[in-house]
């Protein structure tokens, strides 16, 4: 049984609320890694530290075949995270997530979440096969990497998301991009233009 930090279950933002779409609906376990899209955006993240698997009640799990944790498990496994200080890395900051073949609710393939505070949230996997992310997210070597402050952004967003149609462009200086302002635009500009500037900050 792994355990994951509670930034890695806040990625459930990015998944689906279309109830058409089950697979989308929560996020993909694969291992140290959850994945969650709602077909425009994916966001991944993934566990790089070292962490020994919890071994709760002696419940042993049977494989780590990836599957899907359904949004409304999600909520309340965020719900039920402890309270620890900045910091702790430890097991006591992280949810334990695992998937066995039977439980009390069904004979089906069914999820666990424990904390370390022993508070049980156990459901059935979402049913549906998730889109293949890997071929989604491409291979970065080629590309200009520029950095920026994504709090920054997050605030220049806020303004465009409320200008049109919503979209916003991104202006790149075509040489030593990494060392120049980015011109961030609203593309709806028959109301209004909107234009912010956002300085990168050095990777």
């Amino acid at each position: 049984m792994k355990t994951f930090t509670k930034n890695q279950l806040l990625i459930g933002k990015a998944s689906s609320n279309d109830v058409t779409r089950h697979a989308l609906n929560g996020v993909l376990i694969e291992g140290n890694k959850t994945i969650a899209t709602n077909g425009h955006i994916l966001i991944m993240n993934e566990n790089l530290e070292k962490i020994e698997p919890w071994h709760l009640n002696g419940v042993q799990w049977e494989d780590e075949t990836p599957f899907i944790i359904s949004n409304k498990s999600v909520k309340k496994a965020l719900k039920n995270f402890p309270k620890v200080k900045k910091g702790d890395n430890s097991n006591r900051s992280r949810m334990a997530i695992g998937q066995s073949k039977s439980s009390c609710i069904t004979d089906m393939s069914a999820i666990t979440m424990q904390n370390s505070d022993n508070d049980k949230i156990e459901s059935q996997a979402v049913d549906g096969r998730f889109p293949d992310y890997k071929r989604v997210i491409p291979d970065t070597t080629d590309y200009i990497k520029v950095g920026v402050n994504a709090t920054y952004l997050k605030q220049i967003c806020e303004v465009l998301e409320k200008s049109g149609n919503g979209n916003i462009v991104l202006n790149f200086k075509k040489e030593d991009t990494a060392n120049h302002p980015i011109v961030i635009e609203n593309i709806d500009q028959a109301d209004e233009k909107i234009t912010s500037v956002l300085m990168p900050v050095r990777l």
